[in-house]
């Protein structure tokens, strides 16, 4: 099941501004960092549609361990 335009959209903004924390104290070109903002959205998306797939939506709750 893949995720819906308005469920990407909401993901990109929360996965844009965590990125952006980890990357913003490294030398990096535009680029290379829109690079790696999109590389991270679609590996989360694709953890998110393969729990939605397998409805393991525990999978993807925060966990204390």
């Amino acid at each position: 099941m893949k995720l819906s335009k308005v469920e990407r959209s909401l993901l990109a903004d929360h996965v844009a501004a965590f990125a952006m924390k980890m990357i913003l104290s490294v030398n990096k070109t535009e680029e290379q960092i829109h690079a790696e903002l999109t590389e991270f959205h679609d590996f989360f998306c694709r953890a998110i549609e393969a729990g939605k797939r397998d409805a393991q939506y525990e999978a993807l709750e925060p966990s204390n361990n």
